[in-house]
């Protein structure tokens, strides 16, 4: 199993960062991503518990859900599928989650998420490739979010 944690500060209050991060369909934009859906509203908000959201990156089709959804200190999700064209890829997500935490009046996120590829042999080769890349596409969404809401408070 191979775990991806990324960490970023970001000079907001904790609930302006948690409903920018958890905004799926505007948090999901660039970098590679060429679409961003919620197909299915979660119970009690759009983005919250029991949320579907497709997601389109880099030729893949991430198909995830909102397993855990605590305004404003943490969500946590699932990837359901991972698709290339319409093949489905060996991988196997145990759980991805974002927490939130303020120190010295910042916000601090911490990104993270556990998956195998379980093709054997050299399935965790594969995770050791695609697991940096992951963490790299997390910090440059969290960086984005970042630049936002801190422009945001400028202009304010």
């Amino acid at each position: 199993m191979y775990e991806i944690r990324v960490r970023i500060g970001i000079q907001a209050p904790p609930g302006r960062v948690f409903d920018a991060i958890s905004d799926h369909e505007r948090f999901f934009r660039g970098h590679g991503v060429t679409r961003c859906q919620v197909t299915r509203p979660g119970k009690d908000d759009r983005n919250g518990l029991g949320a579907v959201r497709e997601i389109d990156v880099a030729g893949n089709h991430f198909v995830e859900e909102v397993v855990r959804f605590e305004r404003p200190r943490r969500f946590d999700y699932i990837v359901r599928s991972v698709t290339r064209g319409r093949r489905r890829l060996p991988m196997q997500h145990e759980l991805g989650w974002l927490e939130l935490s303020e120190q010295g009046g910042s916000t601090y996120v911490e990104w993270r998420s556990r998956f195998r590829i379980t093709i054997p042999i050299v399935g965790s080769v594969l995770e050791r490739v695609m697991g940096p890349r992951m963490a790299s596409a997390f910090d440059r969404l969290l960086q984005q979010a970042r630049d936002d809401l801190e422009r945001a408070r400028e202009a304010a």
